[in-house]
């Protein structure tokens, strides 16, 4: 009794100069019924996948967003927010002036935080000095150089209450 299995016919095929025992199916492509595979010529380029670097170094000088609320000290009045992109290594005096200058406040009165866009509104952190704000733009510089598509801001806060009248 002859039997084969799958590798022995395989083997007998390369034996007797390479033609098949078999037909090939009616709807196989042009170069499988002509038992070329792969087509002759040449083949295509290898597909060279780069993996994306998700811990890239952010330049020091990078843009941020920083997103301010207007009208927060008029009681009643409709707050809306406003972008404004700064430098990450402004400084603290400049920065607390824009800010102030930005949402209509008297910067000798005014208290302000900060939280990352996307957190929780009840994790606001105190942004009255320098180190306070070397430590936002640390937190939001490191949510940056690991952001894939999404664009992270920091959202200023007014800490103060409203205390003018809307006209």
């Amino acid at each position: 009794m002859n039997t084969l299995n799958s590798s022995d016919a395989f083997l007998e095929q390369l034996a007797y100069g390479g033609q098949p025992l078999y037909a090939p199916h009616p709807l196989a492509p042009p170069y499988a019924r002509n038992q070329g595979y792969p087509p002759p010529g040449p083949l295509p380029p290898p597909y060279n996948h780069v993996p994306p670097q998700h811990d890239q170094p952010v330049p020091s000088a990078t843009q941020v967003t920083i997103t301010i609320p207007l009208n927060t000290g008029i009681v009643g009045g409709i707050i809306t927010r406003i972008p404004l992109r700064l430098p990450s290594d402004i400084g603290f005096p400049d920065f607390f002036d824009r800010v102030c200058a930005k949402m209509d406040l008297d910067p000798t009165k005014a208290q302000l935080g900060y939280r990352l866009a996307g957190e929780p509104v009840r994790n606001v952190y105190r942004l009255g000095m320098e180190e306070d704000l070397r430590t936002a733009m640390d937190k939001l510089l490191h949510k940056m150089k690991r952001a894939r598509t999404k664009e992270h801001v920091l959202e200023i806060e007014n800490m103060n209450p409203a205390r003018r009248a809307s006209v």
